[in-house]
């Protein structure tokens, strides 16, 4: 379902040593690096039903969706730690977790579930932020896409994140040109990264 780089400290003596987490319907494996052979060993780290294929690598640590809700895999193992979001029978927004995406801030040490096509009438235009040093929830409006691991894009504004500051949004005009891609046979665009300036202070 998913793949996630992570160089997470397991010791003093085993920095890397587990470099990446594959996510399955099986579960969570960890790829153990070999001395003659890039990859050796394939470790099962839990056998958790994996429901949004969206992960992130923040902080030594890799944030990732099960059926269980929001888990955190560290040096210390996986834990789930959504349980403040769940209802009162420790159910998590499942439907909100399914299709949400995450975003990190690294500026404010937090990560953001946002989900623009959830249509519950409690999270409609928000999103649920987990502050990481003081370990809690909270909610926010919030909507856009992803665009960067900190970085959403409306139909008005880019939004940064890591330094927000709505008095210094500024409206963008996008003017494109043709991709030449020749023959189209076995291309596909994914992605495109676009480049800005303005003269506006």
């Amino acid at each position: 379902i998913a793949m996630q780089s992570a160089a997470i400290e397991m010791s003093d003596a085993k920095f890397g040593e587990l470099p990446l987490y594959v996510f399955t319907t099986e579960g969570v494996f960890a790829m153990q690096a070999g001395e003659t052979t890039l990859y050796s060993n394939v470790i099962p780290i839990n056998y958790d039903k994996i429901i949004n294929p969206n992960t992130l690598a923040i902080n030594g640590a890799v944030v990732y969706i099960t059926e269980k809700g929001v888990h955190m895999l560290s040096n210390q193992g996986s834990q789930v730690v959504s349980t403040p979001i769940h209802d009162s029978t420790n159910r998590p927004p499942l439907e909100f977790l399914r299709t949400c995406q995450l975003i990190y801030p690294k500026e404010h040490n937090e990560f953001i579930l946002l989900n623009n096509n959830y249509t519950g009438d409690d999270m409609k235009g928000k999103a649920y932020v987990f502050n990481l040093d003081a370990g809690y929830w909270s909610t926010r409006d919030l909507s856009g896409t992803k665009l960067n691991t900190d970085e959403l894009v409306d139909n008005k504004y880019v939004y940064d994140l890591s330094n927000e500051d709505e008095t210094k949004a500024l409206p963008i005009d996008i003017a494109t040109r043709p991709i030449k891609l020749g023959n189209v046979e076995f291309k596909r665009l994914e992605s495109i990264i676009p480049r800005m300036n303005t003269n506006r202070s």
